[in-house]
């Protein structure tokens, strides 16, 4: 059996019942709430265990006991008691004193002659017996047992007590003291009183052994032959029993001395492994510290290349931000002024095209009138041509229509250069000065015709130019807008 095999099977935890022993006692109706605490005020203060209290004080009986105790819970104290090896006082004290000594039970108590050793062999067995029943109440099988093993516990105790009879048979002996010759010496001389000192000085010359040889004088001893033959017949028990234990010594020594052998080889087989892992282990942390020392080096490199481009390209970046900020505010301002521009020149058109507008009005007029008026002299001029019946007839022909139209085109064309004294021609002149002034002035109508068509040329060549650079003006102020806006110029072109 392995080393970790039999301490795996010491750790594993042992079954106890659902119910402490004293919650069963308590319902089964063996023991009150009183009595139980009395006992367990007496457990805080002694190494006993609550059962071997109950039965030390009274309070319960052993079959009342173990029909709730399971054989697999006995303990050797226990079964050295239920067999009447010891007493529950002498437990105690010896479970006092193995805790102050930290010894085996079992050999405190053959230390102290409370047992022999035979008796402890056959308790230790019985023990060994008792656990193979496991979890069966223990009081049936005591009962039995109890039965069974009446002889041997019988025959035990008889050598035991022939064995304490032996031994106190050599309590009268008084100890060896433990003193120099000549202290022993003298203390013979004061228990032994035939012996003098004359007897103890030599004579000059003589050896001191060879004369207290010749002084001394030994009473005889007289030994009952019976007590001498129960006396050997002890020696021989006593030395059987020695030379039994000496075997039983050098057998358990061997026991050791295998079981630690074993262990020997299975400590340094574990220590092996477990310097081959560590060794392992050493190796791949070194490994994994170079490891991670490479990647840091690597990761201070590229952070320090990363710094260094993020600083290059915060600058360059930096830098193109200023000079489109600068090209934004010089085309905000170029935006701000073409505006400026475009709502002036916008006035400027409105202004030329209500003048255009205003010229052509006028000179549709002035066509208008100009028409009438040639129509009118026309008129006038071929009625004068005829030979009229008398000058007031011609008079009345002439001077409505003549005075009418004269007076229109002075009205609207003040530049027409007709004399004033036309306006009243009917009250100052007579026909003939009216047909004078007609003829005489019919160049000048036809030359302030010509001068206005030229002036509505000349207008109408501004309103050209003035649409020419209102769209130039458009064409700038889209362009500044594209560019403000990322619209390609292409776009803007073809718009």
């Amino acid at each position: 059996m392995s080393f970790h095999s039999t301490w795996m099977r010491q750790k594993q935890p042992s079954q106890r019942p659902a119910l402490p022993l004293g919650q069963q006692l308590l319902q089964a109706g063996y023991l009150d709430q009183l009595t139980i605490a009395q006992i367990l005020a007496e457990q805080s203060q002694s190494p006993l265990r609550f059962g071997e209290i109950s039965q030390d004080l009274g309070s319960l009986s052993p079959e009342a006991l173990y029909r709730f105790v399971e054989c697999s819970s006995l303990r050797l104290g226990e079964i050295l008691v239920l067999n009447g090896f010891l007493s529950f006082a002498q437990l105690k004290t010896s479970l006092q004193q193995q805790q102050k000594s930290l010894k085996k039970l079992g050999d405190l108590l053959v230390t102290n002659r409370m047992i022999s050793s035979e008796i402890l062999e056959w308790a230790l067995h019985e023990q060994s017996y008792l656990q193979t029943f496991n979890r069966s109440r223990a009081w049936s099988v005591l009962q039995k047992r109890l039965t069974e093993t009446a002889t041997q516990r019988q025959c035990l105790q008889q050598q035991w007590q022939s064995g304490l009879q032996a031994s106190s048979a050599f309590d009268h002996f008084p100890p060896l003291p433990q003193a120099s010759g000549e202290d022993l010496l003298t203390t013979s001389c004061r228990e032994l009183p035939w012996i003098t000192s004359n007897v103890l000085e030599p004579e000059q010359g003589t050896d001191w052994l060879d004369h207290c040889e010749g002084h001394l004088k030994i009473a005889p001893v007289t030994v009952d032959k019976a007590e001498m033959l129960n006396l050997m017949n002890q020696i021989e028990s006593l030395q059987m029993q020695l030379y039994q234990q000496e075997e039983e010594f050098q057998r358990y020594s061997r026991q050791v001395q295998d079981q630690l052998w074993e262990y020997q080889q299975q400590y340094q087989e574990r220590v092996d492994f477990l310097e081959a892992e560590l060794h392992k282990s050493q190796a791949l942390t070194h490994e994994q510290n170079h490891q991670i020392t490479e990647y840091e080096l690597r990761i201070n490199e590229l952070e320090a290349k990363l710094w260094r481009q993020n600083e290059r390209l915060q600058g360059h970046r930096q830098g193109e931000v200023e000079v489109l900020q600068q090209q934004v505010s010089d085309l905000e301002t170029e935006l701000k002024a073409a505006q400026r521009v475009e709502q002036k020149y916008e006035g400027m058109l409105l202004k030329l095209q209500e003048q255009v507008f205003q010229q052509e009005v006028e000179a549709e007029r002035l066509r208008e009138h100009l028409l009438q008026a040639e129509t009118a002299r026309q008129g006038n001029v071929v009625q004068l041509r005829k030979e009229p019946s008398s000058p007031l007839d011609l008079k009345d022909r002439l001077s409505p229509s003549a005075n009418y139209h004269l007076q229109q085109i002075l009205r609207q064309n003040p530049n027409v250069l007709i004399p004033i004294s036309l306006l009243n021609v009917r009250e100052h002149l007579d026909i003939g000065q009216i047909l004078l002034s007609l003829y005489a002035n019919e160049a000048e109508v036809d030359s302030q015709i010509q001068r206005l068509e030229g002036l509505l040329q000349v207008h109408r060549k501004e309103s050209r130019q003035n649409s020419g650079v209102s769209k130039k003006l458009e064409f700038q102020i889209f362009r500044l807008l594209g560019l403000q806006t990322g619209f390609p110029l292409d776009a803007v072109e073809q718009t």
